[in-house]
């Protein structure tokens, strides 16, 4: 398991980081398995929350996707969007998604596997019993499930999407648009 270190927004609550007073709202759409959301956590993220989400400009809303693994037997996708709601039970979803996204190794590669997501709950020092409950008694999946209904009604197609203004974009459009939406 590989353990990230990374500094987190200043500011975050459940699925949000930032002020929720920021001029600018931003819903990013990803799939925990998706290689592209990877690379925008490890490149990109630490960029806009340094410039716009701890500067107090910009909330982010994170509304996990799940789609790359239908199909499968163990929906990685689906289990590790379960997993994290759960961490948000013991208030850790984004050092949980900080776990998730150092840890991908591409699309059904078995990265979130059971134990691996019960691993990552415990380097973070989740109450592993509760955490353990949570994940396996499905508690999240209808929330995962109309998440991705909420993605599609937003149209979200790719990931990452950020909804910006009613407006989806990609992650090399993010920072013009978020630039143009406080301009206005």
């Amino acid at each position: 398991v590989v353990t990230p270190d990374r500094a987190m927004a200043k500011q975050a609550n459940g699925l949000t980081m930032g002020s929720p007073d920021a001029k600018v709202k931003v819903t990013e759409f990803a799939d925990f398995q998706c290689p592209a959301c990877a690379s925008y956590w490890d490149q990109l993220e630490p960029y806009i929350i340094e410039n716009y989400i701890d500067t107090g400009k910009v909330q982010m809303i994170y509304s996990p996707f799940s789609f790359l693994g239908r199909g499968q037997k163990w929906d990685e996708s689906v289990k590790a969007a379960e997993a994290a709601y759960c961490a948000n039970d013991q208030q850790k979803f984004w050092q949980y998604r900080d776990f998730i996204f150092a840890n991908h190794n591409g699309e059904n590669q078995g990265a979130y596997s059971r134990d691996r997501l019960l691993a990552f709950a415990k380097q973070l020092d989740l109450d592993e019993t509760a955490f353990k409950e949570c994940l396996d008694s499905n508690k999240y999946a209808q929330q995962v499930a109309d998440d991705n209904t909420y993605a599609d009604s937003q149209g979200a197609t790719f990931t990452p999407s950020f909804l910006i203004n009613g407006k989806i974009v990609n992650a090399n459009e993010l920072v013009q648009t978020i630039e143009n939406a406080l301009a206005e």
